[in-house]
């Protein structure tokens, strides 16, 4: 049967802090950037995982960021309703880490999306990404 990469749960906004004795602490805020909850968001949609909201969900009314991105239609279009999901391109260096990794899928009435991740971290250089309509399977 078909089966879709767990993810487990999307730490975002306020989450609980587990201290060393395996209690749950006072809240704290996320330690992912803004950039990085983008980044975790669009690629949990483009995977089709279940989107557990792993925050304090009293506090969303004061934190529209969090908000924004847990209600994006289009990110929540992808999860939804996207089919064919797969990583459709991705290069890497010469130690085998991926600089560039690109994720597609097919969407209602001959849509496509695709979703471009820079995971070049060891520098701050531009990476040039390019993906035909062929290879994300148009």
């Amino acid at each position: 049967g078909k089966s879709y990469p767990d993810l487990d749960m999307l730490p975002l906004g306020l989450i609980a802090d587990k201290s060393g004795n395996g209690k749950c602490e006072p809240y704290r805020k996320t330690s992912l950037t803004q950039s990085q909850q983008r980044v975790l968001m669009t690629l949990w949609s483009m995977c089709r995982s279940p989107l557990i909201f792993g925050g304090q969900v009293m506090e969303l009314e004061n934190d529209t960021f969090t908000r924004n991105m847990l209600t994006n239609k289009y990110a929540l279009d992808v999860n939804l309703n996207s089919t064919n999901n797969k990583q459709a391109k991705g290069s890497y260096d010469k130690n085998g880490y991926p600089v560039e990794i690109i994720w597609s899928a097919d969407g209602v009435n001959n849509d496509y999306y695709v979703g471009l991740f820079n995971t070049n971290v060891s520098s701050n250089a531009t990476v040039d990404m390019s993906i035909t309509f062929k290879e994300i399977g148009g």
